[in-house]
């Protein structure tokens, strides 16, 4: 099976291969209603919730983006509205329905934007700049509380995690010394404490043991989580409950833990998932989880309690396409966890 690690190394060589200078295109911008859209342009509005999904190539091989689909989308209908987002990895969003979206502008310059909710793919509300790759994203309040951001070394595969704010940029890394590979996972609690997962080794041959980092306050060395069982690394999510839902990329699962501050209880799963899954998100009630498939090309929607997990539909109106990569999914507006 191949490691996420192996996957980014693919989609990255892909989008370099042919280009003059690495560009995958302008920082997100806003399009005029009725004009076309362009790299880093949106089009469309949507409703008030729904789900958004992410990936990293456009239809044509072009810039990546993200589609806001209406409501539930049970129907799989089209998307109502699309953000082109050259190199999009992660999203996320917040209990107020905005959305924080990873932007890879060129092999050196990388970004988070935020847009305005509660309406889907709403006005570009501002930026942050990052000096390593964001692979993951996470915020209770992205207009003006923390943004924490899971970011990569893409040539060191080390791993570190960095909080933002659209005021002031974004802080020194926060690391763990244990965290020596690649990284795909952040969330943060309404306590300010955060989290980021990664693995130990810089190589999966053998495969790295999985890392749960935790930051308490989300500053200083923090420690890594005991009793933390997932196999290897992927994204993260917490509950209505505050407990944490982490992704194990490679073998498809979910598992749920209690505490990880930093002893984890392992509490539900691990859960068998539709595909190989990055990103996720809650809605608001916390009873419904959207799961990027990057497998399958789709959104994979679940019934989810902390101890059990069922597959309800999918996703893929204008994600199913040649080199299509799926990388998150989530609702919008998310949880208050």
């Amino acid at each position: 099976m191949r490691t996420w690690s192996m996957l980014l190394a693919t989609i990255v060589g892909i989008a370099l291969s042919g280009c003059t200078g690495a560009s995958f295109g302008s920082p997100p911008t806003e399009a005029s209603p009725g004009s076309a859209l362009g790299p880093g342009e949106r089009a469309g509005h949507g409703p008030k919730r729904g789900i958004y999904a992410s990936d990293y190539y456009g239809a044509t091989g072009g810039p990546g983006f993200v589609n806001g689909y209406a409501g539930a989308d049970k129907g799989n209908k089209p998307a109502s509205c699309t953000i082109s987002t050259p190199g999009v990895q992660s999203i996320g969003t917040d209990p107020a329905g905005d959305l924080i979206a990873s932007s890879s502008v060129s092999l050196y310059e990388y970004s988070v934007s935020v847009y305005r909710g509660p309406d889907l793919c709403g006005s570009l509300i501002g930026s942050v700049t990052l000096s390593q790759f964001p692979r993951a994203v996470a915020s209770l309040n992205a207009q003006s509380g923390k943004i924490v951001v899971a970011e990569e070394n893409e040539y060191l595969a080390a791993g570190n995690l960095v909080v933002c704010t659209l005021a002031k940029g974004c802080g020194a890394p926060l690391t763990r010394p244990d965290m020596k590979g690649g990284t795909d996972g952040a969330a943060i609690a309404p306590n300010g404490d955060c989290w980021i997962s990664g693995e130990q080794l810089e190589t999966y041959n053998p495969p790295g043991a999985a890392v749960l980092g935790y930051f308490k306050g989300c500053h200083g060395s923090g420690k890594t989580a005991k009793g933390y069982k997932n196999p290897y690394y992927g994204g993260l999510f917490i509950d209505n409950k505050g407990n944490i839902g982490a992704i194990d990329f490679n073998d498809g699962a979910l598992y749920v833990y209690k505490g990880c501050n930093p002893v984890c209880t392992l509490i539900g799963g691990p859960f068998t998932l539709q595909g190989q899954s990055i990103g996720a998100g809650l809605n608001k009630a916390g009873d419904e989880l959207a799961v990027g498939d990057f497998a399958n090309q789709a959104i994979d929607v679940y019934a989810y309690s902390p101890t059990k997990l069922t597959y309800l539909y999918s996703v893929n109106n204008g994600l199913s396409y040649p080199r299509s990569a799926v990388i998150s999914a989530v609702f919008s507006p998310s949880n208050d966890e």
